[in-house]
């Protein structure tokens, strides 16, 4: 058991976020979780498993190159071979042996740095002890901070540069059929500070890929700024476990995580670029500097018996919701243009507090007029056109530009410059290369004048919660959950027709990928099963697959408007979570609005955001997203466009 020092400022920065840990077992990750972490006025850090500053990433670290500007400034690539050996050196003096030293750019996973942190890494294996690592470490940085301004150095145990993961806990085990009834019992326990906590849930948790191997796990989500003390609540939760046969012996870890809204940047593949909306393809708002997300796909609503059914496109509310600082330009939409700035200004701050928990429907709502959603996004066309000519820079190396120099005087005069054979053909074959590279930016740059894919038609509405009619427990009572769904009504000729018929509810297949199973049959409850794959294509991770975690998460809402005591008020919801089956995650930033396939193909849910922390991701159920839709648009039903678009 541990509890974080609250006092230190580098506390995130440098910890595995764990904030207090307990656990009836000793195994090598119980001792890691439980391990105290120290950090000095100076952001040193000093921990059983891992030394060193003076930044350190927040575990767990992505490796990154450092930024272009600090390798040109300081030659920190150039000059590896002379970081490693000065590293080593000292490492030797101090009776320190590792197999591995590296000269690398650290990344937090969850909480990013700017710009990557160059460090001197250094892996010990497991059975190493921790004596002298800080004083090795804070001489290696002595050593090389006056050549490498703003290098730090680490010394890990290996074990703790392995990535943690969330295993859903299998129907088999005790915990599986009390987890609602502990979940309540903790949520109604007034004497848990819960007012820094973010959710609640619980995993299988741990780095082994066989998920039995790793330890059941009740996760308590706190804010970053959380003060604490935790172990007081962490007793009442062992009590709460222990008064249930047989789980008493289930770990607590309270953990730094909280739920993310997955909407943000890279590129979009050439062959996403097409007149024909694509489903699972990046969208972004008109005139808006937002992030991007993910288009889910078409469905078809119908009012009436008498009347046809007409087609939307499907995504989330959040997803065509220009946060504050990203709604200027929106006036520059031509049909919104007023000759009075001040009452733009009015009709924005109007549409947007009107949409704040409440629905947006059809034809009554401001916002309509000026939130247009763009496919693929802007920013993305942009980012794909950045680094196109990046590949291209790369090409036109010194060597190119000499060749091509040789090359235009042979055009004039066959008998003015010289390239042999072999040059001759690394110039044709680079040649062709960056033509095809131009006609993919070209490619880029045409989309960015009619990616318009159509106006806000209907929508839940930004951070609405509503009861579930599906996710009904031990008591009769509905849980309550996000509604995050947005209605697009599409620009007519975006439908792209093929033999009078829409082409396109499939999800794009990334890399080529057959989507071709990606269908609309099948029985929604076979996804909640712990043998059962889920799929999704959308804009950041591509084509990924997972499980759905049977047991609910819970999340925790504080208003700061006072409740019936006077006192803030907790609104909890109760959520779907998905975890990646392999070492991708499920979902990122940008993956937002994707549709959710279950194991036979139907869709059983829209992708909304995800605990980056615990790697999980969050889905709406679509019964209660169509649900809902019915009742906020008036239809009398919903279905999603089979893959022919009708």
């Amino acid at each position: 058991m541990s509890s974080m020092a609250s006092s230190s400022a580098s506390r995130s920065r440098a910890s595995a976020h764990s904030r207090s840990f307990s656990s009836s077992v000793l195994t090598h990750e119980t001792l890691l979780l439980s391990s105290e972490v120290k950090v000095d006025e100076n952001g040193w850090v000093h921990s059983p498993r891992r030394v060193g500053g003076p930044t350190l990433c927040s575990l767990p670290v992505l490796v990154d190159r450092v930024s272009d500007q600090y390798n040109e400034r300081t030659g920190f690539y150039s000059n590896e071979l002379h970081i490693l050996t000065e590293a080593k050196a000292i490492l030797r003096t101090h009776g320190i042996t590792s197999e591995q030293v590296l000269a690398l750019g650290r990344r937090s996973f969850t909480d990013r740095e700017p710009e990557p942190i160059p460090t001197v890494l250094v892996m010990m294996d497991h059975q190493s002890v921790n004596n002298n690592w800080l004083i090795a470490a804070k001489e290696i940085h002595r050593k090389l901070v006056g050549e490498f301004r703003g290098i730090s150095v680490e010394i890990i145990d290996e074990r703790l540069n392995t990535r943690m993961h969330c295993y859903p806990v299998e129907r088999s085990h005790s915990v599986f059929e009390k987890w609602e009834r502990i979940a309540n019992a903790i949520m109604y326990d007034d004497l848990m500070n819960r007012a820094e906590w973010n959710g609640i849930s619980i995993w299988r948790y741990g780095s082994n890929s066989d998920s039995s191997e790793n330890r059941v796990t009740l996760i308590v989500n706190v804010q970053e700024s959380a003060v604490g003390p935790f172990e007081t609540s962490r007793q009442r939760i062992h009590d709460v476990l222990a008064a249930e046969r047989e789980e008493n012996n289930v770990d607590i870890l309270f953990l730094e995580a909280s739920f993310e809204l997955y909407a943000q940047t890279p590129g979009v593949p050439a062959d996403a670029c097409t007149k024909a909306l694509k489903p699972g393809v990046s969208i972004g708002i008109v005139n808006s500097s937002a992030g991007s997300s993910t288009l889910g796909g078409i469905v078809k609503l119908r009012f009436s018996n008498r009347t046809p059914w007409t087609p939307y496109a499907l995504t989330c509310f959040h997803c065509v919701f220009a946060p504050e600082g990203h709604r200027a330009n929106l006036l520059k939409i031509p049909d919104t243009e007023r000759e009075c700035i001040a009452e733009k200004d009015v009709i924005l701050t109007i549409a947007f507090q009107k949409v704040l928990q409440n629905p947006v429907q059809p034809g009554d709502d401001p916002a309509q007029n000026f939130l247009r959603v763009e496919q693929p996004s802007t920013v993305d066309l942009n980012q794909s056109i950045k680094s196109t000519d990046g590949e291209i820079s790369e090409i036109k190396s010194e060597k190119f530009m000499d060749w091509k120099v040789q090359a235009d005087k042979i055009a004039l005069d066959p008998s003015d410059g010289f390239l042999d054979e072999r040059e001759k053909g690394r110039y044709n074959k680079s040649q062709v290369q960056i033509a095809k590279l131009e006609n993919r930016k070209a490619k880029f740059r045409r989309y960015r004048d009619k990616n318009d894919l159509g106006r806000l038609f209907a929508g839940s509405g930004f951070g609405r919660i509503k009861d579930s009619p599906n996710r009904r427990g031990i008591s009769s009572d509905q849980k309550k959950s996000y509604m995050d769904w947005a209605l697009i009504k599409v620009n007519e000729w975006r439908f792209d027709r093929e033999d009078g018929k829409l082409q396109g509810n499939k999800p794009f297949g990334y890399l080529g990928t057959k989507t071709d199973d990606f269908m609309q049959t099948g029985k929604f409850d076979a996804v909640y099963n712990e043998k059962v794959n889920v799929r999704k294509s959308g804009r950041s991770t591509w084509i990924t697959a997972g499980k759905c975690n049977e047991l609910l998460t819970y999340t925790f809402k504080h208003e700061q408007s006072p409740g019936v005591l006077g006192g803030p008020r907790e609104t909890v919801t109760h959520e779907w979570t998905i975890k990646s089956t392999n070492n991708q995650p499920f979902a990122e930033h940008g993956d937002s609005g994707a549709f959710v396939y279950g194991a036979q193909g139907q869709v059983v849910g829209i992708l909304f955001g995800g605990i980056p922390t615990l790697d999980v991701a969050f889905m709406s159920d679509i019964r209660d997203v169509f649900k809902d839709i019915k009742e906020v648009t008036g239809a009398e039903d919903v279905r999603i466009a089979d893959w022919t678009g009708r």
